[in-house]
C-alpha cells in the first residue's frame, strides 16, 4: 500500500499486523513513546483513512502535507472528541494546508477557545468564529459539531461514508517507533 510505502520513508516501523477490527492503541508504549497507526478503508473504498497517535499536532499536519505533495492528492482531518471537547477540521491540497480550525477546552478556565483559525473559509462554512487563543467563545455557538458541520463539510470535499461493517475490512496495525533522522 503507497501510504504504507509513505510513512516508512518518515518513520522507523516496528511491527506490523493485519487484524480484522480496529485497535488505535496496539503498540502503544509510554516509557519507549511508542505509538501505533492504523490503515484502513472502512468509510469509504476510494480513501484510504488513517488514524494515529500523536503527541502534536505538527507532526501530524507535516506527514500529511508530505504525503499530499509527493502523491498530488487530498487529505481531510476531522473529528470532535467528546472527553475533552477539542475539534478539529483540517483540509490539504497538494502539500498545502487549505483550512485549518482547531477548538479546545481551556479547564482551568472553563472555557471554549478556536485555538487554530488558518486559511480561507470554504465556500460552505456556516459558522462564524470569533474566539481566539486570547479570547474564549461566548456561548457554545461557535463549537464545531461532527454531525452538524464536520461530517457535511467532509462530504463536501468529495468524502462519502459508504463502507463496510469493521469486521470486512483489514486493518493494517503499524507500530511507529520513532522518526528516521
Amino acid at each position: 500500500m503507497e501510504l504504507e510505502e509513505s510513512i516508512q520513508e518518515t518513520y522507523i516501523v516496528g511491527k506490523r499486523e493485519v487484524l480484522n477490527h480496529h485497535q488505535p492503541s496496539r503498540y502503544f508504549n509510554l516509557e519507549e513513546r511508542n505509538r501505533t497507526f492504523c490503515i484502513h478503508q472502512e468509510c469509504n473504498h476510494d480513501w484510504v483513512q488513517l488514524e494515529y497517535g500523536l503527541e502534536n499536532l505538527y507532526e501530524f499536519d507535516e506527514l500529511i502535507r508530505q504525503l499530499t505533495f509527493t502523491k498530488n492528492s487530498k487529505a481531510i482531518i476531522g473529528y470532535k472528541q467528546t472527553t475533552s471537547g477539542e475539534a478539529r477540521f483540517a483540509f490539504f491540497q497538494a502539500g498545502q494546508i487549505k483550512r485549518s480550525i482547531v477548538q479546545k477546552y481551556i479547564s482551568h478556565q472553563r472555557e471554549y477557545r478556536t485555538m487554530e483559525n488558518f486559511g480561507n473559509r470554504l465556500p460552505f462554512e456556516n459558522k462564524i468564529l470569533n474566539s481566539t487563543s486570547m479570547k474564549p467563545m461566548d456561548g457554545v455557538e461557535e463549537l464545531l459539531d461532527f454531525y452538524d458541520e464536520i461530517q457535511p463539510w467532509i462530504g463536501k470535499l468529495g468524502f462519502t461514508f459508504n463502507g463496510r461493517k469493521e469486521e470486512e475490512n483489514e486493518f493494517i496495525h503499524l507500530e511507529i517507533i520513532n522518526y528516521k533522522n
